[in-house]
């Protein structure tokens, strides 16, 4: 295990630069240090400043960190041995947690602090255009209508990976013949690659994936219905009076990123620019809405 403390506010944060730091308020009545735990090592190593890395969870994260006026411990372990410390009591918070119903019976969430598009149906560009209404579900692509209305045509997936419960659930009613793997190192950065030199129709794909490789062949893409539009990454932290009061910090400060629009535009430079009045539609609706 890999443990660094950090006073965050001397941070200096390259990948946001650009972006406005908002004062922090007085650190003077903060006595408490926080442990900030990640299963991932590109972001811990990212968020600490060891390496450079513009992913969105690293950038968004260091904004807010970076606007709190408290004692921060950045620790790399596996999520077992953190969830088993929470259990503990220990002042520990993960990053980039999605909440759940059970996840919230045992532990406290912040509000967002970052949100992912879901996965969308991606075809290449000379493939045909989608508009048939028996296919489409408020312009959402009804996925297994249209394999039974195209029974010949073939989903190119990851193997054996989960595309989350609900798409999960609904591949799992797909006929066997529509589906063809790629299996292998690599494959989800393969599978773009097929889909753009068109060795493949369609596969199901993050619209940050195509961001992230740079992809500038066009490529068109519908919504899944059926499955939820974005997920939304939150800190998932001990459940205590003490975390109760440093979420409730954690929450002041994000509300005030939400209102001066920075944590929104950090979130565009990591997507393709058509899904721009996507992400502003959902990032309002999970800033805003109490189910989120």
């Amino acid at each position: 295990m890999k443990c660094i403390t950090v006073n965050i506010m001397a941070i200096i944060i390259s990948t946001v630069s650009c972006l406005t730091y908002l004062p922090a308020a007085s650190a003077s009545s903060e006595s408490i240090t926080v442990n900030i735990h990640t299963d991932n090592l590109n972001d811990f190593l990212g968020i600490t400043n060891q390496a450079h890395n513009s992913a969105l969870s690293v950038t968004t994260n260091q904004l807010l960190f970076a606007n709190l006026a408290i004692k921060l411990n950045f620790n790399y372990m596996t999520t077992q041995r953190s969830t088993t410390q929470m259990d503990e009591g220990e002042n520990i918070c993960l990053i980039d947690r999605i909440k759940t119903p059970l996840r919230a019976s045992k532990y406290l969430f912040s509000l967002p602090v970052n949100l992912y598009l879901s996965r969308r149906f991606y075809q290449n560009i000379h493939a045909p255009v989608i508009n048939d209404p028996e296919l489409l579900i408020d312009g959402a692509l009804d996925l297994l209508a249209f394999f039974k209305k195209y029974p010949d045509k073939k989903l190119l997936l990851s193997h054996k990976i989960s595309y989350g419960n609900a798409l999960d659930n609904l591949l799992a009613n797909l006929p066997d013949k529509n589906k063809t793997y790629r299996r292998g190192a690599a494959h989800e950065t393969a599978i773009v690659d097929m889909l753009v030199f068109e060795r493949v129709n369609y596969t199901l794909l993050y619209p940050q994936q195509i961001s992230e490789q740079n992809i500038k062949t066009p490529l068109r893409s519908y919504e899944i219905a059926g499955i939820p539009p974005f997920v939304a990454g939150r800190l998932m932290c001990t459940n205590s009076a003490e975390m109760q009061l440093f979420i409730e910090k954690v929450n002041q400060t994000l509300k005030r990123l939400y209102d001066n629009k920075i944590l929104f535009n950090a979130h565009l430079t990591f997507i393709p620019d058509e899904y721009a009045d996507v992400l502003a539609k959902y990032f309002h609706q999970a800033t805003t809405e109490t189910m989120f």
